[in-house]
């Protein structure tokens, strides 16, 4: 596991934190409404069913939609999570 620390402070008066920031947004807006697929195992799925996510402060934007998983494709997950298990349980932390 990875151990906890705090983040430097952004100060939004030093051209390098502003310019991040200003990225982060624009990669937001650039990847916003994107769909994504059902990924299990190496196979992926795109349902009928969706699921939206949306900006809180604007619930109109859509920021994702992912794919709602079947009853079938739930209990593929599970089985494959299961057989998984058993080859890296032992694996120690990086």
């Amino acid at each position: 596991m990875i151990p906890f620390k705090n983040l430097p402070v952004r100060q939004f008066n030093r051209d390098e934190d502003i310019q991040r920031v200003a990225a982060s947004i624009a990669s937001i807006k650039h990847d916003s409404g994107r769909e994504y697929p059902l990924t299990i195992g190496d196979r992926t799925y795109t349902n009928d069913r969706k699921l939206n996510t949306s900006n809180p402060s604007d619930p109109s934007q859509t920021l994702a939609v992912f794919q709602k998983a079947t009853r079938a494709q739930a209990d593929e997950a599970i089985n494959l999570a299961s057989e998984t298990f058993e080859s890296w349980k032992t694996t120690p932390p990086a």
